[in-house]
């Protein structure tokens, strides 16, 4: 964990300032674009929600040490082939028989898409229909066979797990690593290229996006998300604030201490938190004390920020949000075609 981070209060300051922005949001505006393409802000807040969600698993469920990861090295780190189970790793979520009775079907959180009031789920007989009725290829008889509608979520909640889209070319390296090391071009230890392993990735990516699009889509209105994510959030919050803090736990695959791992959730959270704001100027943005972890955790990546960069500023171009500029370049000198740092 970053020197001098505050850990579990740090993460409830940054959860808090989520839900300050979008609590005070109505449905229209929660369908606003985010800062992730592809994204409207409560489908960004969904993504949130299963962090959280991740996060109050995590803290519940110990892991033996030693970590093989720290708060800086995870976002470096791909899941291993040996990952452990899916309830540690909540990128996956069980089919709809398997879950859990935390989280039952309501009016505002269903377990599947309900039928929208005005298309029934069967098309009601012809004579029953008024004379301009549209043609029933426009009225879809039934919701979505199960291939459209996904009960899995395979890509990890990082928030460089975007919609491949995002992410800008601005570092040959990120998408081609023999850019920078002619041996990337090898296959791997399984066997698979390089190549083979990014293709995979960027299908995790869009796989990712399109369930979360779904899943935040099958709520009857957008600010029934935030209502979920109010719910889990305090309760990781608290989580944290509990978990033994020389502890371990498990999650996407690795072992990391609980303060290296509150680290992680601040990072996301505070970068998640710009992302939303995007399309809203007047916004409060991210805490200083949440900020100063995700800049030490993106500094730790990367090196020191150039001075005339503002600590939004840092971490959207950090993050692959702004593409770098020629004066950004010479500012960051050799270390420029280490960007985006995650993503």
């Amino acid at each position: 964990m970053p020197a001098g981070s505050p850990g579990a209060p740090a993460l409830e300051v940054a959860y808090t300032g989520v839900t300050a922005v979008v609590a005070a949001l109505d449905d229209f505006q929660l369908l606003l674009p985010s800062g992730c393409r592809g994204w409207t802000i409560a489908d960004l807040l969904l993504h949130m929600t299963l962090d959280a969600q991740r996060a109050l698993i995590a803290f519940h469920t110990p892991a033996d040490g030693p970590p093989d990861v720290d708060s800086i090295s995870y976002w470096q780190s791909p899941a291993p082939a040996n990952a452990p189970p899916a309830r540690n790793r909540p990128a996956t979520a069980p089919p709809a028989q398997n879950r859990p009775a935390t989280a039952p079907a309501t009016p505002d959180r269903p377990a599947t898409a309900p039928a929208a009031p005005d298309r029934p789920a069967t098309a009601p007989p012809a004579r029953d229909q008024p004379a301009n009725a549209p043609a029933a290829p426009d009225r879809p008889a039934a919701a979505p066979a199960a291939p459209d509608r996904p009960a899995s979520n395979p890509a990890p909640d990082r928030p460089g797990n975007r919609p491949a889209r995002d992410r800008p070319a601005t570092n040959p390296a990120a998408t081609n690593p023999a850019a920078t090391n002619p041996a990337a071009n090898g296959p791997d230890d399984s066997g698979r290229a390089d190549g083979d392993r990014a293709a995979d990735d960027r299908a995790a990516d869009v796989a990712h996006a399109q369930w979360v699009r779904r899943t935040a889509a099958a709520f009857q209105t957008p600010t029934g998300v935030v209502r979920l994510w109010t719910e889990l959030a305090p309760a990781a919050c608290h989580a944290a604030r509990t978990a033994d803090q020389a502890g371990h736990i498990g999650t996407q695959g690795h072992v990391l201490t609980v303060p290296d791992f509150i680290a992680t959730l601040v990072t996301e959270a505070v970068i998640h938190h710009l992302d939303l704001i995007v399309p809203l100027p007047n916004a409060t943005p991210p805490a200083d004390p949440a900020t100063a972890i995700a800049i030490a955790t993106m500094e730790g990546l990367g090196g020191p920020f150039p001075a005339e960069w503002s600590p939004a500023e840092a971490l959207r171009k950090a993050s692959g949000r702004l593409d770098l500029t020629d004066t950004d370049r010479n500012l960051l000198g050799p270390r420029a075609s280490a960007f985006p740092l995650i993503g």
